[in-house]
């Protein structure tokens, strides 16, 4: 989806793209453009936080989070592994909590197995990636986590977490087992990276910008087509005068 949409932007003259350019409000106030929109992503959260947890997972333990996991974006080797983990696998054992339900958990899950981590899958749903069950990969994604001998472990949450293990608890039952671990990874929730837009809102207030809208994952963390619908809705509105309170568009 990158490569494609990068190829679109080259072939147009009136793009400008400067990649690897963070900016903070002052640079932006200083470009001098007077419409400014913030497409600044998310962050998944390490603390447990989702749609089953409340509160944070209490105690300590390594945890990482798929960005730890992803950053240096390899998929073979050890490439796709922060350095706390490069230098414990192969034989590490890790516990994936996985709150979100969709891909993700799944994706994580074959990426350190085959990398020689053993692997157990906790999520609070009845079965493993139940979102798949929508998009019709549920069974492919469950045939391949047991080929790779995943440890599934649907129904079950972390209670409390220690340097050694991972106590879970059944949601129906309540009743507790202690999983030996050598680190965690949260997939649950993300928090939006909109602190640049909330910067800048003064700016428009007095006039030194004259728009400035919040897309994507900063607005709300989604699926990567609810990304770019986002970015898509903001060009087509961008000479409209929006009412928040009306339905943007009609789904007929």
């Amino acid at each position: 989806m990158i490569d494609w949409r990068l190829t679109q932007i080259n072939k147009l003259e009136n793009i400008y793209f400067y990649p690897s350019s963070k900016m903070s409000a002052q640079d932006v106030l200083e470009s001098g453009e007077p419409h400014v929109i913030i497409a600044t992503g998310a962050t998944w959260r390490r603390d447990g936080v989702g749609r089953y947890l409340s509160r944070p997972v209490p105690g300590e333990a390594k945890v990482f989070t798929p960005d730890d996991i992803m950053e240096s974006g390899g998929s073979s080797a050890l490439q796709g592994m922060p350095p706390e983990l490069r230098e414990l696998a192969p034989g590490l054992h890790i516990v994936i909590y996985d709150d979100d339900h969709y891909y993700m958990g799944g994706v994580l899950a074959e990426l350190l197995t085959t990398n020689g981590c053993s692997v157990t899958l906790v999520t609070p749903a009845p079965t493993i990636s139940a979102w798949t069950e929508y998009t019709l990969e549920r069974d492919r994604i469950y045939k391949r986590l047991l080929d790779l001998n995943v440890t599934l472990l649907p129904h079950h949450f972390p209670a409390s977490l220690s340097g050694t293990a991972v106590t879970v608890s059944h949601t129906v039952t309540s009743a507790e087992t202690a999983l030996p671990c050598d680190a965690v990874v949260m997939v649950t929730d993300r928090i939006p990276n909109d602190s640049l837009y909330h910067e800048l809102k003064p700016a428009l207030a007095d006039g030194r910008l004259k728009s400035l809208r919040l897309i994507g994952d900063a607005e709300a963390p989604n699926i990567i087509a609810q990304a770019v619908f986002s970015g898509h809705l903001a060009a087509r509105e961008f000479d409209d005068a929006v009412d928040l309170d009306v339905t943007p568009f009609k789904v007929e």
